[in-house]
């Protein structure tokens, strides 16, 4: 039966439904944040109570000035901004690096790389845990930012994702740089990564 077909009493029900069930999947997509705000307006015990106590008798607005006044939280802040930032720039470099590397250049052994890189998906982060700690403590890093931003500046992800935006460029352009006189990395740094901004920013 069409829409068109349908009575203004039947098309104002399926309306109400819909609307209901919008409602419905709104709440539940919103709840985590409301209950995260009604978490930090509670106290320590309240939060810790079973059953949950879903509305504070009190509101603990103070909560939100010991924040800065009993933790050091700007220092914890600047050290999540630096990991972020090292982990960003480090993806960047590296993906777009190796996914120009995988798309556009032939040396033995790349399907090879590909397929072990690739693999790495399809492996829990948690197996590789306890060796990336082994790694840092080797190295001396640990209890530092760069010791817990360094397992991150490389994904798979990344590497397969900017292989795929560089297969998708013309290679004509590449061909064109390429009796122009430039070298790979000048065809990659130039021409090939400013055409492949919309990946970076996805990345």
């Amino acid at each position: 039966m069409s829409h068109a077909s349908l009575s203004p009493a039947q098309q104002g029900a399926n309306t109400v439904r819909t609307h209901a069930l919008l409602i419905i999947i709104g709440f539940i997509m919103v709840f985590p944040f409301i209950w995260q705000l009604i978490i930090s307006l509670s106290t320590n015990d309240q939060v810790m109570s079973v059953p949950p106590t879903f509305w504070p008798g009190d509101l603990q607005w103070v909560n939100f000035v010991d924040v800065f006044t009993k933790l050091p939280f700007f220092d914890q802040f600047g050290v999540s901004v630096g990991i972020t930032v090292i982990r960003v720039i480090g993806q960047v470099v590296l993906c777009s690096m190796a996914g120009y590397a995988f798309a556009r250049m032939r040396f033995r052994g790349r399907g090879i790389f590909l397929g072990v890189i690739l693999s790495i998906l399809m492996v829990p982060p948690q197996v590789y845990l306890i060796p990336q700690f082994q790694i840092i403590q080797n190295l001396g890093l640990l209890n530092t930012v760069l010791g817990i931003a360094l397992p991150g500046i490389f994904s798979a992800f990344g590497v397969f994702l900017m292989r795929q935006i560089f297969l998708g460029l013309p290679l004509e352009l590449e061909e064109a740089a390429r009796l122009d006189g430039a070298n790979p990395f000048q065809i990659f740094y130039k021409i090939m990564l400013p055409l492949a901004t919309p990946g970076i920013s996805a990345l």
